[in-house]
């Protein structure tokens, strides 16, 4: 065949929507084959390969979903200061420091997790992995193309006799992803509604800790209008709260 006959014979093959079903399909079956046969390999890599593993998994048009699969420790950067509850903690504690590459990557992580080790009524918490098979990862679409974002913090209360899930992901809203991410994790939040009992995404503003409610009626489409920092801000100051009065 001719190099011209070629091309146009894959022009047109492409917009034939049987075609593209077909090429995800095969490509889904391929990827999904690959991932069990060397699973096991996967699991002995570092956490950034692993990272890069689960990001070719959620590169199809609509992401598939993965088991979290926890493993009997962790390992941290040293500290001297230590958190209780955890669900990796020693006697003492978990160890934390906060810093990029460290346990916390933020002071507002580091804010909202001791605020909430204060509750009574929490029971565990978990500082959610960067990626790989350790974290719970949520979908969102951002220029053409499905990425990957992991909520920072999770929180296991007891409320009336039984346990009950929070997340919460304070983030850096002066970034360009802030608004997709908030999409993505308010879309999983209605999806999982019977999952978790709060979803909020958490800034600070001033010296002030402000919380949205990922749950809410409606809040997807105004997180989707909220394109920047001024925006999100005003959308938390009219829709969203104080995390800790």
């Amino acid at each position: 065949m001719k190099p011209k006959d070629a091309k146009v014979r894959v022009i047109a093959l492409s917009n034939d929507e049987n075609t593209n079903q077909k090429l995800d399909a095969a490509a889904k079956e391929k990827i999904e084959g690959w991932q069990e046969k060397h699973k096991e390999e996967i699991k002995k890599t570092s956490d950034a390969k692993q990272i890069q593993f689960d990001e070719i998994a959620h590169q199809a048009k609509k992401p598939e979903q993965i088991s979290v699969k926890l493993e009997n420790n962790m390992t941290v950067p040293e500290s001297d200061k230590y958190l209780p509850k955890h669900i990796y903690s020693t006697k003492k504690g978990v160890p934390y420091s906060t810093g990029k590459g460290k346990f916390f990557d933020s002071k507002w992580e580091e804010k909202v997790a001791q605020n909430e080790i204060k509750k009574k009524s929490l029971k565990g918490w978990y500082r959610n992995g960067r990626g790989g098979e350790k974290s719970i990862s949520v979908p969102y679409f951002m220029e053409g193309n499905y990425h990957q974002s992991q909520p920072d913090l999770i929180f296991v209360h007891e409320e009336d006799g039984k346990l009950v899930v929070d997340i919460y992901d304070p983030h850096n809203h002066a970034l360009a992803d802030t608004s997709y991410k908030w999409v993505g994790l308010a879309k999983y939040a209605k999806e999982h509604s019977e999952a978790y009992r709060h979803v909020k995404a958490v800034i600070e503003i001033g010296d002030v800790m402000y919380c949205l409610d990922l749950k809410s009626e409606g809040i997807i489409e105004k997180i989707a209008e909220a394109k920047n920092k001024t925006a999100i801000e005003n959308l938390f100051k009219s829709d969203g709260s104080k995390c800790f009065d």
